[in-house]
């Protein structure tokens, strides 16, 4: 038998941490075999997927659990539209659990099926081109995040409007395409699109500092002006801490940003209190790389992480074992952690 917990409190009173368990069967995994509810539970699975929404970003482990409990038990007694939406969810929980071979794999299935039978404005296909586009940019295969983002970009653009957030995000995902492609100032022009149309709109400043400040920081970076390039990396970071919290992967994630500018750009005198102050709220239980993973192999980077020593920005990462593979280590510099640093200056 397997356990699987999952709510079944009333859809106005569901909170994440209220649940009741429920048995079902379990077969062996190598053999492929399904994890799947009896026939009868098949009326319960849209309440599952609501909850593993929930539970996505606090708690994709357990989303995925549940993802796939909707998916196997679907694909066994219907195997109709929403077996391929819990499919597509499945992907995501495992992008976001940084799992990218295995993400490619469910998602790269489900777009495949997808594409044939639906409308391109369906929500779940645009979902599942938009995760396919951020893990190919993790991945280097630029070209193709490109094609996928610009089209989700396209299609938001046609059915939400030119003003609408998810246009707008999606443009911003885009923008992080043409950095990585090398093309700067027209990635700066997308960035800055986002923030006048955000400021024409008279938008809440949240949304703006959340996914701008860190791109327009970096861009900044990018193109030589490491001033305004720390001045909006220090801005995301803080909000980041104060609305994620210090147990974020996305908070550190950004500080690593700003702790390699100030290393970059030798602005290490003057901020090294700053750093220390900052860096002792980092979990005790954190890797050093959150959020990180290598290009070659696309796992998590644990341990030592590495970089091409013609990248000064640490743009791609590897990890230990795929240097070591490569041979010819003199390519590669390794890259300062927050950690290893605080710990020499504290």
């Amino acid at each position: 038998m397997y356990t699987v917990r999952v709510s079944v409190i009333p859809h106005h009173q569901w909170q994440l941490d209220q649940f009741s368990i429920i048995q079902v069967h379990a077969y062996h995994p190598v053999s492929l075999e399904p994890i799947a509810l009896p026939q009868a539970h098949l009326h319960q699975l849209h309440r599952y997927h609501d909850i593993g929404e929930l539970l996505l970003e606090s708690h994709p482990a357990a989303a995925r659990s549940l993802f796939q409990l909707c998916y196997f038990t679907s694909r066994v007694w219907c195997n109709d539209l929403h077996t391929i939406e819990y499919q597509s969810c499945v992907g995501e929980c495992l992008r976001v659990l940084q799992l990218l071979s295995d993400a490619k794999v469910w998602l790269w299935d489900a777009y495949n099926t997808m594409s044939v039978i639906l409308d391109p404005v369906n929500d779940t296909l645009r979902n599942c081109m938009l995760s396919l586009g951020m893990i190919s940019i993790v991945t280097q295969e630029l070209p193709q995040a490109r094609a996928l983002l610009e089209r989700v970009a396209l299609l938001d653009e046609l059915d939400e409007g030119p003003h609408a957030l998810v246009t707008l995000e999606t443009l911003l995902h885009v923008a992080t395409v043409y950095r990585f492609e090398g093309k700067y100032n027209l990635a700066l022009e997308t960035v800055q699109m986002v923030v006048d149309t955000l400021v024409n709109i008279r938008w809440e400043p949240d949304w703006c500092e959340l996914l701008c400040w860190t791109a327009l920081g970096t861009l900044y970076v990018n193109i030589g002006d490491t001033t305004l390039g720390y001045i909006f990396l220090e801005k995301a970071f803080l909000w980041r801490l104060e609305h994620n919290g210090p147990s974020s992967n996305q908070t550190w994630g950004v500080f690593t940003k700003w702790f390699w500018l100030v290393m970059y750009a030798n602005y290490w005198t003057h901020e090294k209190a700053k750093f220390i102050s900052w860096s002792k709220q980092i979990p005790r239980d954190m890797e050093d790389w959150p959020g990180k993973n290598c290009v070659v192999c696309y796992d998590p980077i644990l341990g030592s992480a590495y970089s091409k020593v013609d990248d000064p920005q640490y743009t791609y990462l590897y990890c230990k074992k795929c240097v070591d593979m490569e041979g010819n280590t003199n390519c590669f510099v390794a890259c300062p952690s927050i950690r290893d640093c605080a710990k020499q200056n504290d």
